[in-house]
């Protein structure tokens, strides 16, 4: 096995919240793990912990915790940072039902997920660390939900993809009160770290949609990120909660909560792209959504309900899904929960005007339960504001 990915360790977070919460796996009584804390115990090199952690980082989970080729061995303590840093990610990847979780439920078939085992495994280093509290065990227990079924739980925290780390209950309650106090001046915004760089393409109609800030690329830090987390939050709940902005504006934002109905009204608008309909141009032009690789291939053929036709196409599309702005020389590429679809069909529906929103339906790899799911995605950035499985 070759570890990857070394950064810096830090101190642990005290626990928070006082929401009860019955859940935690009753498998591991009798376990190694039932034996108390042992923090500067080394965990031999042949546990499967190692192959557990290093599957996570592989996927682009980020750990304070130095991870090293060459070392030794890895004391229990450490892998309990380990846990709670993926845990942190995994309120994330819950939420949107993201595809890395559908490839993690492939590779543990028939056993319980690896982050629960993994929590199972160091519960008593966690506790001692004062790693296991409510929001921890919470976002377990809606990872195992995910992990089950490939249904999305939903964005509670939007435009933070990656990063995110072990939750700082103190930098997250810094950021709902300046939420709450941008909201109290009429002000409301969502902040994004620099990682997506632009989002104003001025070539289409962005007169409704949800105010953003870039933070700027120097300065961002594990405690920036989680205030930005908390900040964005706090702002998703008072919108769900208001209904609108202090002023009355983005009352649009009510769509985003409520995705199957949204898509229930929409229904007669939507498109279908497929192998032969790889495209769409935004209403009023400026842009145009693309299903394809980095071979473009054929001239598209713009047709009146703005789809683009690939008479030419021999293939099908390939797994990017990108916006195009005019003059064709920036995009963004979006990063949709279960792209590709199983069927190589995918309906989209435009959202509100001037909203720079656009919602998609498709059937994922993976969905078991219910055997679609609609996103709804920011076009400016490529993320997922929300996400919802439905029949």
């Amino acid at each position: 096995m070759s570890p990857r990915i070394a950064v810096t360790a830090r101190a642990a977070v005290a626990p928070v919240l006082a929401v009860a919460l019955l859940w935690w796996p009753s498998a591991f009584a009798g376990s190694p793990a039932a034996q108390g804390p042992r923090l500067n115990e080394r965990v031999p090199l042949t546990h499967w912990a190692y192959d557990a952690v290093n599957w996570f980082l592989q996927q682009g989970y980020d750990t304070e915790v130095s991870w090293e080729s060459g070392r030794p061995s890895y004391t229990r303590r450490q892998f309990a940072g380990f846990v709670a840093d993926f845990v942190g990610q995994a309120e994330i990847e819950a939420g949107i039902g993201a595809p890395g979780l559908q490839a993690h439920a492939r590779k543990w078939r028939g056993s319980q997920n690896a982050l629960s085992r993994l929590a199972g495994e160091f519960q008593p280093e966690l506790t001692a660390l004062g790693l296991d509290d409510s929001r921890f065990r919470a976002t377990l227990a809606a990872f195992e939900r995910v992990w089950k079924t490939g249904r999305p739980e939903g964005v509670s925290v939007p435009l933070v993809r990656w990063g995110l780390r072990r939750y700082d209950p103190v930098a997250r309650e810094e950021g709902r009160q300046r939420a709450e106090e941008e909201w109290r001046r009429a002000r409301p915004l969502l902040y994004l770290a620099p990682s997506r760089g632009r989002v104003l393409p001025r070539q289409i109609d962005l007169k409704d949609a949800l105010p953003l800030e870039v933070l700027p690329r120097l300065g961002v830090d594990h405690r920036t990120r989680q205030m930005v987390a908390g900040h964005n939050e706090r702002v998703w709940q008072l919108l769900r909660e208001k209904g609108s902005a202090p002023d009355g504006k983005l009352a649009w934002t009510a769509k985003l909560f409520d995705l199957e109905r949204t898509w229930i009204a929409g229904v007669k608008r939507a498109l279908r792209l497929d192998r032969k309909h790889p495209g769409v141009v935004v209403p009023g032009g400026g842009g145009r959504l693309l299903w394809e690789g980095e071979d473009r291939g054929p001239p598209l053929e713009e047709l009146p309900d703005g789809r683009l036709l690939a008479s030419k196409r021999k293939t099908p599309p390939t797994q990017v899904l990108r916006m195009d702005y005019l003059p064709f020389d920036e995009e963004v590429r979006l990063d949709v929960p279960g792209f590709p679809p199983k069927n190589g069909k995918m309906d989209i529906l435009w959202g509100p005007h001037g909203s720079g929103v656009i919602f998609l339906k498709l059937r994922a790899e993976g969905d078991r339960e219910k055997p679609h799911r609609i996103s709804a995605m920011d076009l400016r950035t490529g993320y997922v504001l929300n996400a919802a499985a439905t029949k």
